[in-house]
């Protein structure tokens, strides 16, 4: 929205230009100059902002707030660097700052033969006398752990794993009197019904990693049959001990729950207003789904909002709908009412475009999209320099391993994360062989059990695709060429494979790698640039441009 600037009222002479001393004239100019700034400013500062705010792979968000900056970080699963750490000054434009789990600290992680499933789980991002914390989960390698750092840019310690801490989704809670408390979840061995979880907390010395005492059971959750309570967080707002918990599961009955207490400990009871944030209740057409596992955030200007996880959805000629890009991190205001806390107030779901809050408007400059490893980073790359410099490095020479995608393994693979519905990924692959074993191409990567590969090899370009752990080859033409352009285009939920220009198949869908049932549960999309020599040592190299 273009704001309207009053126009400035100047008298001079009658039938004349208006007279000026020159210091008048310096002041008008000045105030001009000023005007002129703002009205700059106020174009590129929306009055409504679209959600999601961190589009694509960046599911199960945790905020904290440092006076006006605000800290945010993701689940990654197998994605390493894992752990991306995000800054943001207005909740609206964000920043890649870092990665809690980097070169610097990866061999402490224990990401090799993990399923896409599991690995690094819903971190909790928390700020305490000086120092960044992430509390998370190394779901089926290790357990729980935190990180800290004295600076959110970097470096992060190694991981410290906490013994005893059981269940996942773990977070952190100082009361006032400065002790600290580990609150998570775990399954409950009574089950009076069916995926019962409860929520627990118990203090924690961080100096020695060690739970002290014994373990509080918090709740269950806010109905007599709320099944995989998870995602817990506790606040203290307005003298009331505030505890948020998730709800339903990971899919369409996903749900964010409230309960409070006049204690820490407890008892906790579930608020009236409950869920207080989920789109169960929208129906399946709801071009949002999935809503859940959230984190409250106080801004600068005292106002309250949550970030959660959700999924945007495309429907298909059938009518069903499908989510391409996994689960993202979406926006809403909460406001304390009567004592009870409403998430989207006047609206009660999450919208897809919502309005500003009203901070500082604080854009960054537009950042490379950072590449990503499975279950680590390749052992033999380089940018085409010679040198690694940077995750953002654009080109690159990669040694093909004897390691492939569904193998569990780190390939010698690098992806980057898709945030839309339409985009391209193209690459001049420069690679010859005179063996049947050795590729190098690109690859639409969801789990090593569902993707796509276009691949050239030493005679000719194969277009593969796996679904369910099922592999087929699409197409093949012959190719003698040194280097070859591929690449992959998008457009909703059809795929376009081509090679220099011309397309190999016919269109292809993206659907096989939306589906959220045995296969891909939790994480998201990812488009690059693979090699393999299947399962044979080679010294061979492939030149990505």
């Amino acid at each position: 929205m273009l704001r309207s600037w009053p126009r400035l009222q100047v008298q001079g002479p009658a039938g004349g230009y208006p007279a000026y001393h020159s210091k008048d004239m310096k002041t008008r100019l000045l105030l001009i100059f000023t005007l002129a700034c703002l009205s700059v400013a106020a174009i590129g500062q929306p009055q409504r902002i679209t959600n999601p705010i961190l589009p694509g792979f960046n599911p199960d968000p945790s905020i904290c707030a440092v006076d006006s900056d605000y800290y945010l970080v993701t689940s990654s699963f197998v994605f390493v660097p894992g752990l991306p750490v995000y800054h943001s000054r207005d909740l609206v434009n964000w920043e890649l700052i870092s990665h809690g789990i980097d070169r610097n600290n990866i061999s402490k992680s224990h990401f090799e033969n993990l399923n896409d499933n599991d690995g690094i789980w819903a971190p909790t991002i928390r700020y305490h006398n000086g120092l960044f914390y992430i509390v998370c989960t190394m779901h089926k390698s290790g357990g729980n752990f935190f990180i800290t750092a004295k600076d959110p840019r970097g470096p992060w310690s190694d991981p410290v794993w906490i013994p005893g801490a059981q269940g996942i989704d773990p977070t952190l809670f100082w009361d006032d009197d400065g002790r600290c408390y580990y609150i998570g979840n775990r399954f409950d061995f009574k089950q009076q019904w069916q995926g019962q979880v409860g929520v627990w907390m118990q203090e924690i010395d961080l100096d020695h990693a060690q739970l002290k005492g014994s373990p509080t059971m918090l709740t269950y959750g806010h109905a007599n049959n709320a099944r995989y309570g998870e995602g817990p967080h506790i606040y203290k707002i307005g003298g009331t001990y505030y505890l948020l918990m998730a709800e339903g599961g990971s899919g369409k009955n996903h749900a964010v729950t409230i309960h409070y207490s006049d204690r820490l400990t407890g008892p906790y009871k579930a608020q009236q207003v409950n869920p207080v944030l989920s789109h169960r209740h929208m129906g399946n057409t709801y071009p949002i789904q999935n809503i859940g596992h959230a984190d409250i955030i106080r801004v600068a200007n005292g106002q309250l909002y949550a970030v959660c996880l959700g999924n945007r959805t495309l429907k298909d000629d059938d009518g069903k709908r499908h989510s391409p890009l996994g689960r993202e991190t979406f926006l809403v205001r909460v406001e304390q009412q009567d004592g009870q806390l409403i998430f989207a107030p006047g609206v009660g779901h999450v919208e897809m475009e919502i309005e500003r809050p009203d901070l500082p408007w604080h854009p960054f400059e537009e950042q490379p999209e950072p590449w990503y490893g499975l279950r680590g980073l390749p052992q033999a790359f380089a940018a085409v320099s010679g040198v690694f410099p940077s995750d953002n490095a654009r080109d690159f020479r990669l040694a093909l391993s004897p390691q492939v995608l569904d193998s569990l393994t780190t390939p010698a693979c690098l992806l980057q994360k898709l945030h839309g519905f339409q985009w391209t990924f193209s690459r001049d692959v420069t690679f010859t062989t005179k063996k049947d074993n050795e590729w190098a191409g690109l690859t639409l990567y969801r789990t090593a059990n569902s993707y796509y590969t276009m691949m050239k090899g030493k005679d000719c370009i194969r277009l593969t695709k796996r679904e369910k752990g099922q592999s087929t080859v699409v197409a093949e033409q012959p190719c003698k060429d040194k280097t070859v352009r591929l690449t992959i285009e998008a457009d909703s939920l059809r795929l376009h494979f081509l090679v220099d220009g011309q397309s190999i198949a016919p269109v292809q869908s993206i659907i096989p790698l939306c589906d959220d049932g045995k296969y891909n549960k939790f994480n998201g999309l990812g488009v690059g640039i693979y090699a393999t020599s299947m399962g044979r040592k080679t010294k061979t190299m492939a030149t990505f441009k």
